[in-house]
């Protein structure tokens, strides 16, 4: 059995800049249990470095899931407020304002390889006569969702794009105090990530519902499991319902012929036990196959979905 840490003794020490309420490491923990406690450990330790108080909400550690090789893993990220790494540069005492300009700007699209116009904010920090300034075009930051912005991108674009500009100008101006240093707007599209992983998982559980539902009628079917031809045919007639959910009775009846030889459900009462067991098992396979596809084609475009890159410019 692996000893207890006290985490309070390990990390808080004399000369930390902040204090810990008498719980909180505790609650800290708790609340983020899924997470590395490495990314927790260090989420504290960036608090104490830069002065930052969780209960001001000038720090935040948000939880993400990361694909890493085949497998997705559940990550912590820490970010910051805009307001607190404002604060940071005006105690350097270099700090002498900013400008900021919102507009169209052109922008290389990559995928054409012709410009376009795409919402950008300009800011220049002032750093002790000199200017530094950064462009923060809209479709690099905003956080989307089924390919439209969501949460407060959606309501308030230009005040997100000129938090995500600033924050980069700070930056770069100041890159001795705040390197490291995002706010929480900034890195708000690397939900993407975890969207994207909601989305798969939400896919392949419907798949699995889908193929334990249909196993279970191919079961039901199956002789030794049948009491008569009817309640064979019955298993048959709700696969072959499930196959052409959507679909006109033209169709249906299309699927029916191709499939079971028959122009009628009634027809199939003519079969014998191991040939209504072979139609239920062929149905059976090409739902899966169906069912197969449709999560591939989704996860596909899951995957095209334009990724974000947060980098300074």
């Amino acid at each position: 059995m692996s000893a207890v840490i006290n985490y309070s003794e390990v990390l808080l020490t004399t000369d930390v800049k902040r204090s810990f309420e008498n719980n909180y490491l505790k609650m800290l923990f708790e609340r983020h249990r899924d997470l590395p406690k490495s990314d927790i450990i260090e989420f504290i330790h960036k608090a104490q470095q830069t002065g930052a108080n969780p209960s001001l909400n000038q720090i935040f550690l948000i939880e993400r899931n990361t694909k890493v090789g085949f497998e997705w893993k559940k990550v912590g990220t820490v970010v910051f407020s805009y307001n607190f790494i404002q604060a940071i540069a005006n105690q350097t005492g270099d700090y002498e304002g900013y400008t900021i300009k919102t507009e169209l700007l052109d922008k290389f699209d990559i995928n054409t390889f012709e410009a376009k116009k795409m919402l950008a904010s300009t800011c220049v920090v002032k750093r002790k006569g000199r200017e530094f300034p950064y462009t923060a075009y809209f479709d690099e930051y905003v956080q989307v969702k089924d390919g439209k912005a969501t949460g407060t991108w959606a309501s308030k674009p230009y005040m997100m794009i000129e938090k995500c500009a600033l924050s980069g100008a700070l930056r770069r101006a100041f890159p001795e105090a705040l390197s490291g240093m995002y706010c929480e707007e900034e890195m708000e599209s690397i939900n993407a990530d975890f969207d994207k992983h909601e989305d798969e998982k939400k896919l392949e559980n419907d798949a699995t519902v889908r193929i334990e539902k249909y196993d279970k009628l191919i079961e039901k079917s199956k002789p030794e499991n049948v009491k008569d031809h009817e309640q064979a045919i019955d298993c048959i007639r709700v696969l072959l319902g499930e196959l052409t959910k959507g679909e006109t009775t033209a169709q249906k009846a299309k699927a029916l012929s191709d499939i079971c030889g028959v122009g009628t459900f009634s027809a199939l009462s003519l079969k014998t036990p191991d040939e209504l067991n072979a139609l239920s098992d062929k149905i059976g396979s090409i739902i899966m196959e169906k069912s197969q596809r449709e999560l591939t084609a989704s996860k596909k475009k899951t995957d095209e979905k334009p990724s974000f890159f947060l980098g300074d410019k």
